[in-house]
């Protein structure tokens, strides 16, 4: 099992993260200014440095995967995960246990190898639209905040250093028009923090035209495959036509 963990400046986010995972399974992709302060709270062996001229997550996240093309398969996880929360009628549950929090990891994991798919995660909010007990695993949706890959099965799908925001949008849709479909497993979502509002990881690059920037290059490659959010400025959502 490979987590990898992309961050910038949440040194004890992705600590709690490792902590959680455990050490064994992670390894924590940061820039080399922030190696001291990384340093500091986790063990250094688990602890890489992302090249410089790696900008934004769309080279961030393509950099990780290159370094893992022999993996079964890997999972790049936001530094803000905490847990996952499982929903079973009207009760949720927290999942917070290390090896439960890994079970349902490596579950969706072998389901994706067994059909063949590139792309696996969880839903990223506790959205009730999200939940259907009839329909356990999906075969759609935005794969965002955990992005299981498995790098056998990718073909064409590549992250696009061009997206420095918004690149597990562009991701999602690479994976359903080159491969015609994802794995998720709608009974659980990530537990994580605001990633809009948080100092640290994307937020440090995030800005009206860095978004505005990635939504036109989403529009060029993916016309008709989203619409804007119009009650949140600059938020999209995927409206897959294939």
């Amino acid at each position: 099992m490979k987590i990898t963990i992309p961050s910038r400046g949440r040194s004890r986010e992705a600590q709690t993260l490792v902590e959680l995972a455990g050490p064994e399974n992670c390894l924590v992709y940061i820039k080399k200014e922030d190696y001291k302060s990384y340093a500091k709270l986790i063990d250094k062996k688990i602890l890489k440095i992302v090249p410089d001229d790696a900008y934004g997550m769309g080279a961030i996240r393509k950099h990780i995967l290159k370094q893992h093309l022999k993996e079964d398969w890997i999972l790049q996880l936001d530094d803000d995960v905490t847990g996952i929360e499982y929903k079973f009628s009207e009760k949720i549950t927290k999942i917070v246990e290390k090896n439960h929090f890994l079970g349902v990891i490596e579950n969706i994991a072998n389901l994706a190898m067994d059909t063949k798919t590139c792309l696996f995660g969880l839903h990223a909010s506790p959205n009730p639209f999200n939940y259907n007990q009839l329909e356990h695993f999906i075969f759609s949706r935005l794969v965002a905040c955990g992005i299981g890959l498995v790098p056998k099965n990718l073909g064409s799908v590549m992250f696009d250093e061009r997206m420095i925001v918004n690149e597990d949008h562009d991701i999602t849709l690479q994976a359903k028009y080159y491969r015609r479909f994802l794995i998720m497993d709608g009974r659980y979502c990530w537990i994580h923090g605001k990633t809009w509002t948080t100092d640290g990881g994307c937020s440090t690059i995030r800005n009206k035209k860095v978004i505005q920037d990635c939504l036109d290059i989403l529009a060029k490659k993916w016309s008709g495959s989203f619409i804007c959010n119009t009650k949140k400025e600059q938020q999209i959502y995927l409206r897959l036509a294939f």
